[in-house]
């Protein structure tokens, strides 16, 4: 059986296993399923009908399965502050957002 990537080729004809990876065989005459597989790729799978005395010649694709994504990153979780605050008086400037995060980017004119 052929080897390819460093993965054994494993097809199958109606259902069989191991077709052997033959390149020609005889079938009977009527409906068939040829499959091949091979770690790293999607099955490829093809229907034919075969008829008495003809040749004729099934091709199978197998294409590359997408790269599996990274694991996820670990974030490291903050331990929860309570922000420092002071309520603001009449006449004082508010507090003013200086970026994207926790109560701590808040910044007072002060």
């Amino acid at each position: 059986m052929p080897r390819h990537r460093g993965g054994k080729l494993r097809s199958s004809l109606d259902g069989r296993h191991d077709a052997g990876g033959r390149t020609d065989t005889f079938v009977a005459p009527g409906e068939h399923e040829l499959r091949a597989r091979l770690d790293g790729y999607e099955d490829a799978v093809e229907t034919f009908t075969a008829r008495k005395g003809q040749e004729m010649r099934v091709t199978l694709t197998l294409r590359a399965l997408p790269e599996p994504l990274p694991p996820p990153l670990k974030l490291r979780r903050e331990s929860p502050r309570k922000p420092h605050l002071r309520a603001r008086g009449p006449g004082e400037p508010p507090l003013r957002w200086s970026g994207i995060g926790s109560l701590r980017n808040f910044i007072s004119p002060h």
